[in-house]
């Protein structure tokens, strides 16, 4: 918000001056929590390119406002490739199970495991 102000000041012999319609914006101050080890990183990136963190977080601000939205899609990770074949081989073992190994025992199940 911007406000509407007049200043009026005294100098040494009394004489009053006043600075007619001085534009004062009020500004707000916001408290972010983040890993110390995140921030670090951010302030290095946006040092890099010329802002600190304030400055960047104030685009981030403005260009959500502008877009209505996060200004950046907002997906779930993709599983690797590796990832994604185990994935299909549980499915798989689930709808067929004789193509996988059960335990009844956990000592013996770890015991193969790490075999």
């Amino acid at each position: 918000m911007t406000m509407r102000c007049n200043i009026t000041y005294n100098n040494i012999e009394n004489k009053n001056y006043t600075i007619i319609e001085s534009w004062v914006k009020l500004m707000a101050n916001v408290s972010i929590r983040m890993d110390d080890a995140l921030k670090k990183q951010a302030e290095e990136l946006f040092n890099d390119l010329g802002m600190n963190l304030t400055t960047a977080f104030t685009i981030f601000v403005k260009q959500a406002i502008r877009e209505q939205g996060i200004p950046f899609e907002i997906t779930k990770e993709t599983p690797n490739s590796e990832t994604l074949s185990a994935l299909r081989e549980v499915e798989e073992m689930k709808k067929n199970p004789s193509l996988g190994k059960s335990y009844t025992d956990v000592d013996k199940m770890m015991e193969d495991l790490l075999s």
